[in-house]
């Protein structure tokens, strides 16, 4: 046994040494010829055309975003276990407050660093879903007194009221985010560029959910929910940036179909202040008032998909103008904590989504 020990282990020495030697001498065969244009290096940087190519760059957007957000659903119509038998039954809607186009903005400061084609840039990205005001205390438009509330509120039980005549919503959130990231574009053949990152991002939001209820027409005041969050997050974040280019034009200027992918995993924190008012009392009294304080990870996903335009110029190609369209959309998962306590859980219920039309320029000196 040991005999066969032996041999097996000078065999495979014989092989390993044969091994080393074969490459041994492929690197030294390398090796000598590094002066020559045999050489092997790594994959090379995408670097700008031109010997004095651009060391900064600035960029703006404009953003024009529909934002939405999962359980935020405040009304059914249609609901008919108190209506009389000969009722004729029509399918009812749920209702949820009005998603809008809003404007918003990106502004960013990037360099190119003097190692290997890296670049450093940082981004700030500010929206505000502003909705109409007037749309406070209207008519949620289903039939009287067959709707049905789904946040609970003053009744016997305080739970959700059926027999609700009227009902409205009003909801707004403030988003902002900075985020910084280090990246390297090189090409992966002659039409595909490639800029994979990585880098931290943080952001914040507030937003505002207000809802009323009216029971009957006589009601001289509607039971009203006000609700309050207020969130921060901090973390890693990276992704990766394609571009297609379209084999034409010239070396000064290309068109490429792009698209953008990021994901980030922040350490969150939110609260969530909840208040339900009586209507029945002149005063307004509280029938719950509640803070609900969480930490969690909170991940976040993100894609552009969009046509660009890139171009240098002047003596030497030391400017670079781009301008570009994309469809982008951000998903930030289980957002939202605007909740009744005790008609669900705890946890968060969800997605805040943004997405629409992105139109970016940026100039690099």
């Amino acid at each position: 046994m040991e005999t066969n020990l032996k041999k097996a282990l000078s065999m495979i020495g014989v092989v390993c040494f044969s091994i080393t030697s074969l490459f041994a001498g492929q690197y030294d065969d390398e090796h000598q010829d590094r002066g020559h244009h045999h050489a092997k290096s790594a994959v090379p940087p995408a670097t700008q055309p031109g010997e004095d190519s651009p060391t900064v760059f600035v960029t703006a957007d404009y953003t024009y975003w529909v934002a939405r957000q999962g359980g935020l659903a405040y009304a059914i119509s249609n609901d008919y276990r108190a209506a009389a038998a000969g009722v004729t039954r029509t399918r009812g809607s749920v209702f949820y407050p009005d998603w809008k186009g809003r404007s918003g903005f990106k502004v960013g400061l990037g360099a190119y660093l003097n190692h290997d084609g890296w670049d450093m840039y940082a981004q700030y990205t500010w929206f505000y879903n502003k909705q109409q005001e007037n749309k406070y205390g209207s008519n949620a438009n289903f039939t009287a007194g067959q709707g049905f509330s789904t946040w609970w509120i003053d009744d016997a039980n305080n739970f959700v009221m059926d027999g609700i005549d009227e009902a409205s919503t009003f909801w707004a959130n403030w988003f902002n985010r900075v985020d910084v990231q280090l990246a390297r574009s090189h090409y992966a053949g002659h039409y595909l560029q490639m800029r994979p990152y990585m880098g931290i991002l943080g952001a914040w939001d507030e937003q505002w959910y207000n809802i009323r209820y009216k029971v009957n027409a006589a009601d001289p005041r509607p039971d009203t929910w006000e609700n309050n969050q207020k969130w921060w997050g901090v973390g890693p974040w990276g992704g990766v940036c394609n571009a297609f280019m379209f084999p034409m034009g010239d070396s000064q200027t290309h068109w490429s179909l792009f698209m953008d992918m990021g994901i980030a995993l922040p350490w969150s924190k939110v609260q969530a202040d909840l208040n339900l008012k009586d209507g029945a009392t002149a005063a307004l009294l509280s029938d719950a008032y509640t803070r609900n304080t969480y930490w969690t990870i909170e991940p976040m996903l993100e894609m552009a998909l969009g046509l660009r335009w890139e171009t240098w110029w002047t003596e030497g190609m030391n400017w670079n103008f781009m301008l570009q369209a994309a469809w982008e959309q951000q998903v930030w998962f289980a957002h939202n904590y605007m909740q009744p306590i005790g008609a669900q859980g705890l946890g968060g219920n969800g997605n805040y989504i943004m997405q629409g039309l992105t139109i970016k320029a940026k100039v690099g000196f």
